[in-house]
């Protein structure tokens, strides 16, 4: 069912969420071009991340369902982290527990 919700406001304005996130941002952007690209900003962090939570929900209840469905989806979720300086903007360049290098400015070091 397309949209899957919708948003009215007092002042008449409609917004609808679809399935696609590019609708979703063409909705809110008929009203606040802002906030469609904060929106849409938001949405490129929180996929990856519901996507992982999702995965141990799909997996069952056993361990080892869990780390086979998990091990799919940690490693590009770490790397699109990275690709995004992290959650709280800041570059990091190196485990902290390994030292090991992510980038290729310390490695040059």
């Amino acid at each position: 069912m397309e949209p899957f919700a919708t948003g009215f406001f007092r002042d008449g304005r409609i917004v609808r969420f679809h399935r696609d996130i590019e609708q979703t941002v063409a909705s809110i952007a008929e009203h606040d071009r802002a906030g469609a690209e904060a929106y849409r900003a938001f949405m490129h962090k929180a996929v990856p991340l519901v996507k992982t939570a999702v995965t141990g929900l799909e997996s069952g209840s056993s361990a080892g369902g869990v780390r086979k469905a998990a091990s799919s989806k940690i490693w590009p979720l770490l790397q699109g982290l990275k690709r995004r300086a992290g959650l709280s903007g800041a570059r990091t360049t190196s485990s902290p527990r390994t030292g090991r290098c992510w980038s290729r400015s310390c490695a040059q070091t």
